[in-house]
């Protein structure tokens, strides 16, 4: 577990403020659609699809008897064979029939090809086995109904393959029907010009020690792909593991993982389907592109291969397991819904940290995005639970819209900075509240027409980037959320609704973002909001909200560490926090703030106790220099101008 990751569980136990609502542990074997309700918009979002492929008895190892198997011993360039069904000749070995066949020994070159019955199974058992070929592969099956590759207990074995892919033969195990690996023994696989193991059907991996080196995929399973044990490396030139259906067909076009240990070096996609891809379970560490840091210098989009950690056509479930992503690209992509259940995942990435076309849902689990472009993207974003860590250089978590998904924010990549001859607009100059319009100063907008009076989307009039989409929601109802973002920390181009869970927000240090951005309106009805960060392009909840904040406006820049606290008439505590950045700005939302109750900002001191990106509950606040008060007005959020 990362220090991080700790912290964070540690942390957990004190948020006495916090209101977890989780919608249960994704089935892997039940499909679960649901439409989440956000304030008034309903958003739909997909569930863990259940498996589309089953395993048999047949399909993991089992005990055999050496007398019933025929025996087939390789040495040098030639096989001696005792039994039925396999035949040796010009440098092949064939098998007709169905049946267990039991092999060892070093083949120096030469091939074994599988041309059965098409309803036969054909079981091969590896036991100590060396094979080298200069062809296109050194195992293929031309015509079965399925083959089992059977690693035998306590035994090496192992395949290269030197020659050039054909057009047919693409991998060095190449099998036309279904291929299922298993076993307690292991297998090293390298091949230099192709994939290393495909199936045209399904290729399943029920055990085994697996390592596979290849010039392009590693694992191919045209139709589906389903790893239900197993401990395999994989380092590729082209996808780790890989899954190209994308017919109509709803029984074909899944990777489907539960168990196993995947570690995963890939230079293009860690794992790739054209359709849906599922981990619910096992642990998986993915690299693709040689990671995150790969990203620096480079454009994202400079042509059609990418480097993403888990990319689905379709949708995208994580409902369980340990999952560890450093991706040059996005670590987690799919055109369909993105689904997050109760896994641990930490990722690293160049660009999206999750991105999704359609639905972000994160139910539970920990989400801990260590670096990132944009952290969490997606049309709708839906956080009911769970623990989610965001670092990013660019907007934390953000509902995009209908939009593509490259557009920024800002026009034509705007970094923050002011145009020339234009100063950062503060703020403290304009003491706007919700009745006037739902926005705080400059930029507020006419929310009948949604267009802006001042500044508009973007901070400055006329200079906008995308257009207001309310069906662009992002939603918070539980869980324990924190983001540091150098965007804006929360945006949504459309709806913002906040109803529960504790949300900790260190924000930007530049011009032209906000610690929270919303194109349409922003509801809070429950839960803890913090954050702190630049008073730019500062946007806070409309008319619609329920519970009451405080917004504290600096007159000066204040230093990272420093220790602000909010506490009541009493002297009570309700929150203190010392920001990770410089801020100029602090706002706090909570049940504890009431109409007409008088609040307390101090500033410096020191506090005892727990703390979360530098939030602290329950906290003893020794010491501190009164900095202003507040008295909690009738309207959505209260601003003062603090020294």
């Amino acid at each position: 577990m990362t220090n991080r990751s700790a912290r964070l569980h540690a942390f957990l136990a004190l948020l006495l403020c916090s209101s977890f609502v989780g919608t249960g542990v994704l089935s892997g074997c039940q499909a679960d659609t649901g439409e989440q309700s956000s304030g008034g918009t309903k958003v739909t979002v997909s569930g863990a699809p259940s498996p589309t492929v089953s395993l048999s008895e047949e399909d993991s190892a089992a005990a055999y008897s050496a007398d019933d198997c025929t025996k087939i011993t390789f040495q040098d360039s030639s096989a001696a064979v005792d039994g039925e069904g396999a035949a040796w000749k010009d440098g092949v070995l064939t098998i007709t029939k169905a049946g267990s066949y039991l092999l060892s020994g070093t083949l120096g070159e030469g091939k074994i090809s599988v041309d059965a019955g098409k309803e036969d199974t054909v079981r091969l058992i590896f036991s100590g086995v060396s094979i080298t070929s200069s062809g296109a592969c050194a195992l293929q099956t031309v015509k079965c109904e399925k083959t089992i590759l059977q690693l035998d207990e306590d035994t090496a074995n192992q395949i290269t393959v030197t020659g050039s892919a054909e057009e047919e033969l693409s991998a060095a195990v190449f099998a036309t029907d279904d291929l299922t690996i298993t076993g307690q023994g292991s297998l090293t696989l390298k091949t230099s010009a192709q994939n290393g193991i495909q199936s045209k059907d399904t290729l399943r991996i029920t055990g085994g020690t697996l390592s596979v080196e290849s010039a392009d995929h590693g694992l191919v399973g045209k139709e589906n792909i389903y790893i239900a044990g197993g401990d395999l490396s994989i380092t590729s030139g082209g996808d780790g593991l890989h899954c190209s259906y994308d017919k109509d067909d709803e029984d074909k076009g899944q990777i489907y993982i539960e168990n196993g240990t995947l570690t995963i070096q890939a230079q293009q996609d860690g794992i790739q389907s054209k359709k849906d891809v599922t981990v619910a379970g096992g642990t998986l560490q993915i690299t693709s592109g040689g990671g995150a840091e790969k990203a620096a210098g480079s454009a994202s989009g400079e042509d059609e291969s990418t480097a993403k950690g888990l990319k689905a056509g379709a949708a995208l479930t994580v409902s369980a397991g340990t999952v560890t992503i450093d991706a040059k690209d996005d670590a987690l992509h799919a055109d369909g819904a993105v689904t997050i259940g109760e896994p641990t995942l930490t990722i690293r990435s160049g660009d999206d940290g999750i991105h999704s076309d359609s639905d972000v849902l994160i139910q539970g689990g920990s989400v801990m995005i260590e670096q990132s472009k944009e952290g969490i993207e997606g049309h709708t974003v839906t956080i009911s639970g769970g623990e989610v860590d965001v670092t990013s250089s660019d907007d934390g978590i953000n509902c995009s819209g209908k939009t593509d998904s490259t557009t920024s924010d800002t026009p034509g990549g705007f970094d923050g900075s002011m145009p020339e001859g234009m100063t950062s607009p503060d703020a403290s100059a304009a003491e706007g509240s919700a009745s006037e319009g739902g926005r705080s100063g400059f930029g507020r907008r006419d929310m009948g027409s949604g267009k802006t009076d001042i500044g508009g989307r973007g901070g400055f009039g006329g200079f906008g980037g995308m257009e207001v989409d309310e069906t662009a929601v992002l939603t918070i109802s539980g869980g324990t959320v924190c983001v540091n973002a150098q965007g804006d920390a929360l945006d949504s181009n459309g709806r913002l609704l906040l109803s529960g869970g504790t949300v900790i927000l260190n924000g930007t240090t530049r011009g032209g973002n906000g610690i929270l951005d919303h194109g349409s309106d922003m509801v809070v009805s429950g839960g803890v909001l913090i954050g702190a960060g630049s008073s730019d392009m500062l946007e806070l909840p409309d008319s619609g909200s329920t519970q009451k904040t405080a917004v504290f406006v600096f007159s000066s820049e204040q230093k990272a560490g420093t220790l602000v606290t909010v506490s009541d008439s009493k002297g009570q505590v309700l929150a203190a926090m010392a920001p990770e950045k410089t801020f100029r700005c602090l706002i706090f939302s909570s049940s504890q703030l009431k109409e007409g109750e008088t609040c307390h900002l101090s500033t410096g001191g020191t506090a005892t106790g727990s703390s979360l990106h530098g939030y602290y509950t329950s906290a003893a606040v020794d010491g501190g220099t009164e900095a202003g008060t507040v008295t909690i007005s009738s309207d959505p959020y209260t601003k003062v101008t603090v020294s």
